[in-house]
């Protein structure tokens, strides 16, 4: 059994620091995470779905927005 990870980026939000780092908020299409989860997420034993994400920050903050961080999909998936 080998891992596999896409080189795939799926960017689902932009996010933005407040208060020395301590605050980060944004906002994330639920359109998107719908359309997301079909092939990325998963659903525990309790029937709850999950899908996993990476909060990522920024290298240079957005000039026009200011967004510091952005939110993607975890494409990282086990070979079954």
């Amino acid at each position: 059994m080998s891992d596999i990870i896409e080189n795939k980026n799926i960017y689902l939000g932009n996010l933005t620091e407040y208060f020395d780092g301590n605050v980060i908020k944004g906002t994330i299409c639920i359109d998107d995470l719908a359309e997301y989860f079909k092939e990325y997420g998963n659903t525990s034993m309790s029937k709850k779905q999950y899908l996993p994400i990476e909060v990522c920050k920024r290298q240079t903050p957005d000039d026009k927005y200011g967004h510091t961080h952005y939110v993607k999909v975890n494409t990282w998936k086990k070979d079954k």
